[in-house]
C-alpha cells in the first residue's frame, strides 16, 4: 500500500492527529501494556532497557489512520487496530534505530513486521 501524496494542508492535518494521538491517555496506557507484557526488555536482544526502550510500532499509526481514515481524535480511540498490543513491541532505542535503518516504515501487517524481527534477531546472534 503506497501512501497517495497529501496537500500540505492534509499532511499539517495528519501530523496534528498524529501528535494528539501520541499526547493521549490511551496511547501511554498502551504504552505502558507492552512494556509490562514484554517485563521491560528489548525482544530483539533480550536484554533489559531499564526503562529506557522504545515501544516501536509494528504497522506505523501512520498507516493505521490511512487505512480506516481516521481523521479526528474521537475516531482514533474508538479504532480497535490502533491500540492492538499486538502491534507494539519494546526495544532498546539503539535497536529500534537498527530496525529502522534496515527495513525502514515499511511494514502493513503484523505478520511481516515479526518476520523482520526475527531476521534482526538472527543478524544480532551472528555478530
Amino acid at each position: 500500500m503506497s501512501r497517495k501524496p497529501l496537500s500540505s494542508k492534509e499532511e499539517k492535518a495528519r501530523a496534528v492527529l498524529l501528535f494528539s494521538i501520541r499526547k493521549c491517555d490511551f496511547y501511554f496506557d498502551w504504552k505502558n501494556k507492552i512494556y509490562n507484557r514484554d517485563k521491560s526488555k528489548d525482544q530483539i536482544t533480550g536484554e533489559h532497557t531499564n526503562g529506557h526502550g522504545n515501544v516501536h510500532h509494528r504497522v506505523p499509526f501512520w498507516r493505521i489512520v490511512d487505512h480506516y481514515k481516521i481523521t479526528s481524535l474521537g475516531k482514533a480511540l474508538r479504532c480497535r487496530a490502533m491500540w492492538d498490543i499486538n502491534n507494539g513491541v519494546l526495544m532498546s532505542k539503539d535497536m529500534h534505530n537498527l530496525y529502522h535503518e534496515i527495513y525502514g516504515d515499511c511494514c502493513e501487517t503484523i505478520e511481516q513486521a515479526k518476520q523482520n524481527e526475527e531476521e534482526l534477531r538472527l543478524l544480532i546472534a551472528e555478530k
